[in-house]
């Protein structure tokens, strides 16, 4: 299953960047400055959505570390004793 929500994520960013330049480069053709507004705005959120998925583990290890604990890879949570 969470594998299943990692790909989701990964896919519903990978549309946002495709909408946005799609939305983007539609508005530059038409001259219409909304367009590419929407388009840009749509481009940035997939390319940060993608970014953090794609780091999520890391911050999560990181965060762990930070706070004195230790990270278990296989059952993916922070041990503290």
């Amino acid at each position: 299953m969470e594998t299943l929500v990692q790909y989701g994520g990964f896919f519903l960013a990978l549309a946002f960047v495709v909408v946005g330049l799609f939305a983007a480069v539609r508005g530059v053709l038409v001259k219409r400055r909304k367009a590419v507004l929407v388009g840009l705005i749509c481009l940035l959120l997939g390319i940060a959505w993608f970014a953090f998925e794609s780091h999520a583990e890391f911050w999560a290890v990181d965060g762990c570390l930070d706070s004195g604990g230790r990270y278990n890879h296989e059952a993916q949570r922070c041990e503290r004793e």
